[in-house]
């Protein structure tokens, strides 16, 4: 295994979808605040005062909606275009205190700087990311330092819980990293969880500094590579790729439930093209092109009898990868014409992308499937055209969609939406 000698960052944004929620509402800043998932569901997001409140993740909205009226908890349905804006923006600040940098997640990044730095230094580097970010964005982050990802997120745990600003928490001392460690539950290691965390527990580790000193023998025995590879990254050794340059993701996919019952084929064909374009805008953002499209519809209620409930999906693989919105739209329309069923009341569609390579390592073949070159070019004119702020789209999606998820509190697209910004008095 190869030992790095470099440190990692992890930053993590705070509380982010409500974050995002009051950078241009001064007024909730000290608000217990909520954000709801699709169709204004159940709770996907927590201000820190609402969490004081007890309100949890995933509470149904319908069975909480009087609580959060009786503490006035200020309560917002989904906005991901701003988060996603928001999350962008982010990202690219962190681009400019790094050449090595992942985005881990839509709240999370990990900086690498490779060489030998002093603690002091990546401290100084720490406190300009939060008081820049904090300064450009108006969002607050967490930052963990280590000398390997695993620790640098335990690094994070614990910033994420100091009790005042900044949130900086550094494991770069051996010493007081060995300090803090014997004090962490093993559930909170990343790759460990609530799932591995019990067979842990059944062999007497129960915390982080016990993981460390078992013998190598017996993690590898019971947990594989992968708890070998745990129990490295805890002792300081860096064995995940750096910034896991060699890895993509597997599969992409787009679902959603809809904001009223759909009984028609094309409104149901509307929302696959919807989803067919959302998920290969972003295969073309990460440069990935997809084999394989199956595409779900769902009717009724898994909690009505059988004969009420319909659920099936459809699958075409092609010979030749794709990233072109066009042709994986005409595939839905021939998949769906297969599962369609008149007559029921449709809740919910979706599709996945997968088996899924790089764009540039694509071998093409005399298929039929094969993307012209004209059709390249016009996935290359729509993506400018989004990027510049248009907001284009394909017929097939429908104009009305009607059927799209309900968001009855949902906040202006303040970064993206010229009809939405913001008005100053």
């Amino acid at each position: 295994m190869l030992k790095i000698k470099g440190h990692y960052l992890l930053i993590d944004c705070n509380n982010f979808f409500a974050s995002c929620e009051r950078i241009f509402r001064p007024d909730w800043q000290h608000r217990p605040l909520v954000v709801l998932s699709g169709n204004d569901g159940c709770i996907i997001a927590r201000s820190p005062e609402s969490k004081k409140l007890g309100f949890q993740m995933g509470d149904p909205y319908f069975k909480v909606k009087d609580q959060l009226q009786l503490h006035r908890v200020v309560v917002c349905s989904s906005n991901f275009p701003l988060y996603s804006d928001i999350s962008r923006r982010v990202m690219n600040t962190l681009e400019d205190f790094s050449d090595h940098m992942e985005i881990y997640s839509v709240d999370e990044a990990f900086l690498y700087f490779d060489k030998q730095e002093s603690q002091s230094f990546l401290l100084d580097i720490a406190h300009e990311i939060v008081a820049t970010i904090k300064k450009n964005i108006g969002i607050d982050v967490s930052i963990g330092i280590a000398p390997t990802k695993t620790l640098a997120k335990l690094a994070n745990y614990k910033a994420k819980r100091l009790e005042s600003p900044p949130h900086i928490e550094s494991f770069y001392d051996p010493d007081y990293r060995r300090e803090q460690t014997e004090k962490l539950p093993v559930e909170e290691v990343w790759g460990i969880g609530k799932r591995m965390a019990p067979k842990f527990r059944s062999l007497g580790i129960r915390t982080v500094s016990q993981i460390i000193d078992k013998p190598e023998e017996i993690i590898q025995r019971h947990f594989g590579v992968v708890g070998s590879r745990i129990q490295l990254e805890l002792q300081g050794i860096s064995c995940l790729d750096k910034l896991g340059e060699d890895e993509h993701r597997q599969q992409i996919m787009s679902t959603r439930s809809f904001g009223q019952i759909v009984t028609s084929y094309e409104e149901l064909k509307e929302s696959l093209h919807f989803h067919v374009d959302a998920a290969c805008t972003q295969l073309r953002r990460e440069n990935l092109c997809a084999s394989n499209l199956t595409i779900m519809i769902r009717a009724g209620s898994i909690h009505l009898p059988e004969h009420e409930f319909y659920e099936k999906s459809a699958s075409f693989r092609l010979d030749n990868p794709s990233d072109n919105t066009h042709t994986f739209g005409k595939l839905a329309s021939l998949l769906l014409e297969q599962i369609w069923r008149p007559g029921l009341r449709y809740k919910k569609s979706g599709i996945m992308l997968s088996d899924l390579q790089e764009s540039d390592r694509v071998q093409l073949t005399f298929s039929p499937h094969t993307d012209s070159a004209s059709k390249q070019k016009l996935m290359q004119t729509l993506d400018k055209l989004r990027a510049s702020g248009h907001t284009v789209k394909f017929a097939s999606q429908g104009l009305s969609q009607q059927w799209a998820t309900k968001r009855d509190m949902r906040t202006p697209g303040y970064t993206t939406s010229w009809d939405e910004l913001p008005i100053v008095h």
